[in-house]
C-alpha cells in the first residue's frame, strides 16, 4: 500500500509528508533572556533604564500584598502593579508577593530592603 504522501512527493520537498511541513519554522527555540543579550549587543533595543540613588533602606515582611507594597512606599497601588507586570509577575491588589520581587520593586523607588525579623 503506498500512501498519499508518497505519491505527491515531487510537489514537496524532501523530508516533508504533507504541504504544512513546508511551512513549520526550521529555526531552534532561543531563551528570551538570550535573545534579549543578543539584541542588546546588536543595539536593537534600548539600554535598560539606570536605577536611581539608594536614599534609603526600609525594613519589610517577607511577604507582603501589593497594597500593603504601595502604603509602604507611598505609592498608588495601580503604579506598584504596573511595576510588577515590568518585572514580568502578574499581581492583584490583594495578592501576596515573595520578598525577592518585593525588593525589586522597592529598589525601582530607591530602596534598599531588609527582611523583619
Amino acid at each position: 500500500m503506498e500512501y498519499n504522501y508518497k505519491k505527491r512527493g515531487y510537489l514537496l520537498p524532501e523530508g516533508c509528508k504533507d504541504l504544512i511541513d513546508v511551512f513549520k519554522p526550521k529555526v531552534p527555540v532561543v531563551h528570551p533572556s538570550v535573545l534579549a543579550a543578543i539584541w542588546h549587543e546588536q543595539k536593537l533595543l534600548p539600554a535598560p533604564a539606570p536605577l536611581p540613588a539608594i536614599i534609603g533602606e526600609m525594613t519589610v515582611k517577607e511577604r507582603m500584598t501589593v497594597r500593603e507594597l504601595a502604603e509602604a512606599l507611598k505609592q498608588r497601588p495601580f503604579k506598584i502593579v504596573a511595576d510588577l507586570m515590568q518585572l514580568g509577575v502578574m499581581a492583584t491588589l490583594n495578592q501576596p508577593v515573595h520578598f525577592e520581587i518585593i525588593e525589586r520593586v522597592i529598589r525601582l523607588y530607591g530602596f534598599t530592603a531588609k527582611k523583619a525579623v
